[in-house]
């Protein structure tokens, strides 16, 4: 119960992950080292963090086969996860990404979107840039959310789509409860929201 959509689905495709390597094995014959065996196998293929969720997933199913005595012993207990190292040569081999842009960059960015960017395109990468906010909170704004007088804009809600299909999607609460907050907002970009306000109601 209360447990989001998000979430559901995610769960959906670590059990077909499971599914793939244990459909013809009873979960009472799951043994340790058949698990193990598993965890090893999908770190050669999937992200850490993906091997993380689908362990996660598989202990929820495990405790609760314990909870309803189906098993008596869990087989993830003890299991080890592997650990991805590089070496010095892949390393240096990669290019080092920059993860952010120096302010000369994002400003020469928001002169490129003022020329060539759609109409509201400038409101939303300032908001993105300056906010922190995330798309799914972005794309979920009403304008009731926007605080003209306090300069503040408050978050209380995310766009969910299980396929990017911007057709189908859910209003669905923030990721957690410290999601759920006020920006406050500096003069430059309200004023750029103001405008747009205005255009709107014209």
């Amino acid at each position: 119960g209360g447990v989001k959509q998000s979430t559901i689905d995610i769960r959906e495709k670590d059990i077909k992950a499971l599914n793939k390597h244990f459909e013809d094995i009873p979960v009472v014959n799951i043994t340790h080292r058949q698990y193990q065996n598993f965890i090893k196998d999908i770190s050669n293929r999937l992200a850490r963090s993906s091997v993380l969720r689908i362990n996660s997933t598989a202990g929820q199913i495990f405790v609760h086969g314990i909870k309803e005595g189906v098993l008596k012993i869990n087989p993830q207990n003890g299991v080890i996860i592997p650990k991805k190292s590089r070496t010095v040569e892949q390393i240096e081999s990669d290019p080092i990404q920059q993860k952010y842009l120096e302010h000369e960059e994002l400003e020469e960015f928001f002169n490129a979107v003022r020329l060539f960017g759609l109409e509201f395109d400038l409101e939303i990468f300032y908001l993105l840039a300056l906010t922190g906010i995330r798309s799914g909170e972005l794309c979920a704004l009403k304008w009731s959310d926007i605080d003209f007088n306090s300069n503040t804009i408050s978050i209380t809600k995310t766009l969910y789509t299980q396929n990017n299909n911007v057709k189908n999607y859910l209003l669905m609460p923030p990721k957690s409860e410290k999601s759920i907050r006020k920006i406050d907002i500096g003069d430059k970009l309200m004023n750029l929201l103001k405008l747009h306000r205005k255009r709107e109601m014209l």
